[in-house]
């Protein structure tokens, strides 16, 4: 079985495991990690003056908007994507700000007026349907995560976000795929290395 075949298999059967958890475990696991996430963010002090880059969770991904707007109102700068033909561009959000549907299926911020900087020291929380306790991150299959983290110049630490269910021995990353640090799920903090 070539590797896109074996990629593609592991994706329908992990957001099939997804659904099942059903909304109400999904909800609590989701608050669960943003407990860890506060922790995290309080532990490294080396994330002071870096600003965040984020998600708004679709399809049962693990919402860590309740984290993201406690340190927006904490003064912490948060960057959410937006899809651009075949990349990622990122703007700051404020609590308020307004998302709306876009391409497949993602919110998106609504203000695009403040992009971020490439030269940012940035954190990144990075959203898939499995991960690897060793960093290796199997996404929707369109490489756009893959493409925005290569071209960062000052990435402090790149955390993969999941459910524990989510976790996956079987991926093996390509050469175009960034590994995370670390990944996050409801039951702990992976120190990846990636």
């Amino acid at each position: 079985m070539s590797e896109q075949l074996r990629n593609d298999e592991i994706r329908k059967q992990f957001l099939e495991k997804r659904e099942k958890m059903g909304a109400n475990k999904r909800k609590k696991a989701s608050a669960e990690i943003c407990e860890t996430l506060y922790n995290l963010f309080h532990a490294h002090s080396f994330y002071s003056g870096c600003v965040y880059l984020a998600y708004r969770s679709i399809r049962g991904e693990a919402d860590i908007w309740s984290f993201c707007e406690d340190m927006m109102y904490h003064a912490v700068d948060f960057y959410f994507p937006v899809v651009q033909g075949d990349s990622l561009e990122f703007y700051r959000v404020e609590p308020d700000t307004t998302f709306v549907e876009g391409a497949f299926g993602c919110l998106e911020p609504t203000d695009r007026s403040n992009p971020l900087k490439k030269d940012a020291s940035v954190v990144v929380l990075v959203p898939g349907i499995a991960f690897s306790k060793t960093g290796a991150r199997l996404g929707y299959g369109r490489g756009y995560y893959d493409r925005f983290l290569s071209s960062l110049p000052n990435i402090t630490d790149k955390v993969g976000i999941c459910y524990e269910s989510q976790l996956c021995s079987e991926i093996v990353p390509s050469e175009t795929d960034v590994l995370m640090n670390a990944v996050v799920t409801e039951d702990r903090l992976y120190n990846t290395k990636g």
